[in-house]
Order: structure tokens, then sequence, then C-alpha cells
């Protein structure tokens, strides 16, 4: 585990099968959720833990990442892979972070989704095809 302020990053790594992926994209993508992750359990007080974690399934890598801050909105949870949209305060976010990393698993033919719980947390989903 790793210690970041008071969130304790706990990473649990299946194995995977070697992959045709732009690792540079994805590291992108994970770094991104994890960011907002921890800003929003910072901002709301709520929660103190991430959790990373990898699995094969069938013929998909799964990239979970979970936390147990304060949940997205229900109003707003449809919209968080919109361009441009944002719930951060000005100089906080562009709004672009979530439609990139939309756009760059799609591109390697794969899905993002998110599961979410008001003060329970936050899951974000992401399957990347195995292809040979």
């Amino acid at each position: 585990a790793i210690e970041h302020l008071n969130i304790k990053i706990t990473k649990k790594y299946g194995r995977l099968p070697s992959v045709m992926v732009d690792s540079g994209l994805i590291e992108q993508v994970v770094t991104n959720i994890l960011i907002n992750a921890i800003q929003a359990i910072e901002e709301s007080k709520k929660g103190d833990s991430i959790e990373l974690e990898t699995e094969k399934n069938n013929n998909c890598i799964f990239i979970k990442i979970t936390d147990n801050g304060p949940g997205i909105d229900r109003d707003i949870v449809s919209r968080i892979f919109e361009p441009f949209f944002t719930t951060k305060d000005p100089g906080r976010g562009t709004g672009l972070g979530l439609s990139i990393c939309y756009s760059f698993i799609k591109a390697h033919g794969g899905n993002i989704d998110v599961k979410t719980r008001k003060d329970k947390g936050t899951t974000f989903i992401i399957q990347i095809p195995i292809t040979s």
C-alpha cells in the first residue's frame, strides 16, 4: 500500500497476459481517475482509501479503481464523460480529463463504466479486449 496524505492506496494486481496497448495512454487514464478520487476524498473529507485492481476475465483485461469517498451525485453521473463538463471550481479542472479517458479506452476497442453510491464511494471499471 502507498500512503498519500491520509489516503491509503492498495494495489491488487491479477496475472495478466501481454496485450498490445499504448501503455502511455492507459497510464494517463489510470492517473486521471486516481487524481479525481484523491481530490474527491480530500475535498469532501469522506473516505480514506483507494483500491487499484487488475484482472483477466474471458477475453478482456479489467482495471478497477475503487474509492470509499463521497460518490458521484446521481444528477451528474450520466454526464461525467462529456467534454468540458466539470464540477470543479475554476482553475481546478477543465472538464476534459474523463472525456479524454473515455476516448483513449474506446480507441483501444474497450469500454469504461462507473458505479457509484452516495457516501459509499465510486468504482471506475475499464475493460480492454485481449487481441492477438
